[in-house]
């Protein structure tokens, strides 16, 4: 005896809670988002008589305004046209307020130092300032101010986010190839062969729509979480999504997904049993002209899976305007856009 669709939906919903455990008890992942920071340094010498030693705060901010917390920025400085040993590196210390760092710095003679700051952690980038440092004149300012942008190096963070993408697409993949083969049973196979070519899909068809519909699952929770505009949780606090630019349109376009995603898993399930009542009817006499049970079924099966198919195509023509809206509310973001 086949397994009837109610051990499917089982394992569907099984599966997309085994999902949202490994979300939340998933450690380490980074947590930036995009692979732009802009950095803003400020140095002031706290002792006129050391004019050499330089407190530095720096405020490193995503272009979306969000601080990079849990950073680990160091400073490394080179000191040009002389052969003395270069100024070890000084790691920045985080400070009360989310994105800003502070350490002291012991420059060992004047002169033009070429300074790197560093980002190590959560993700990997540099940026470079040339400056001057000169003995003080009376009028002049000992302080250093400079803005600069940091982009983030390719690294595992983006490693993980393209394989949770290829997995998005691969189970949608899965999905609209199990259901295009049933439309195509229904609609192109002549009808001496079309009985045992459905009594086949309805033994296939429930693992592998389940089979796809469950990486979907999973995938989807994790790109909710990772792959959008803003940091995990991402999607899962949408407050953080709105205040971005055109956030509200995105988290609107993400409803809409989610709606479709359902009416998807609803069409599914009905496919299914559709399709399991054509098998027991496959042995069912032909009566004269009169259509058997399954050949009156297969008008329904067609119908759903043509519907469940119009969905799939529906749900990739968002995905594009998701894409479109998280490359923009990034660019806004950057543009200083509200």
């Amino acid at each position: 005896m086949r397994e009837g669709p109610g051990p499917v939906v089982r394992k569907i919903i099984l599966t997309v809670g085994v999902a949202a455990l490994l979300v939340v008890a998933w450690p380490g992942i980074g947590r930036a988002h995009g692979k732009e920071a802009n950095l803003a340094v400020t140095c002031a010498t706290p002792d006129p008589a050391r004019p050499l030693v330089k407190a530095c705060t720096a405020v490193l901010r995503y272009t979306d305004g969000d601080p990079v917390e849990g950073a680990r920025l160091v400073v490394e400085a080179t000191r040009e046209g002389s052969s003395e040993a270069d100024l070890p590196p000084v790691i920045f210390e985080p400070m009360a307020e989310g994105g800003v760092y502070s350490a002291l710095i012991e420059f060992p003679a004047y002169g033009v130092w070429r300074m790197r700051f560093v980002v190590e952690e959560p993700a990997e980038g540099e940026a470079e300032l040339r400056e001057e440092i000169l003995p003080p004149v009376p009028g002049s300012s000992s302080e250093i101010r400079a803005g600069l942008q940091i982009v983030f190096r390719f690294g595992l963070a983006d490693v993980r986010n393209l394989a949770i993408r290829f997995a998005h697409v691969l189970g949608m993949g899965v999905w609209l190839a199990s259901v295009a083969v049933v439309l195509f049973a229904t609609t192109f196979v002549s009808s001496p062969e079309r009985p045992r070519l459905l009594e086949r899909a309805a033994a296939a068809f429930p693992w592998a729509a389940a089979g796809g519909l469950a990486l979907l699952s999973l995938s989807g929770i994790l790109n909710a979480v990772y792959n959008t505009p803003t940091r995990a949780p991402g999607l899962f606090r949408p407050g953080d999504t709105v205040n971005l630019p055109f956030g509200e349109v995105y988290l609107g376009i993400f409803l809409v997904k989610m709606a479709l995603a359902a009416a998807i898993v609803w069409g599914t399930v009905a496919l299914s049993v559709a399709l399991r009542r054509a098998a027991r009817e496959t042995t069912a006499p032909t009566a004269g002209p009169h259509a058997t049970p399954f050949q009156r079924s297969e008008g329904r099966i067609r119908r759903i899976a043509a519907i469940d198919l119009g969905l799939g195509v529906l749900i990739l023509a968002v995905v594009i305007l998701m894409a479109y809206f998280h490359i923009i509310s990034h660019v806004g973001g950057a543009a200083g856009a509200s």
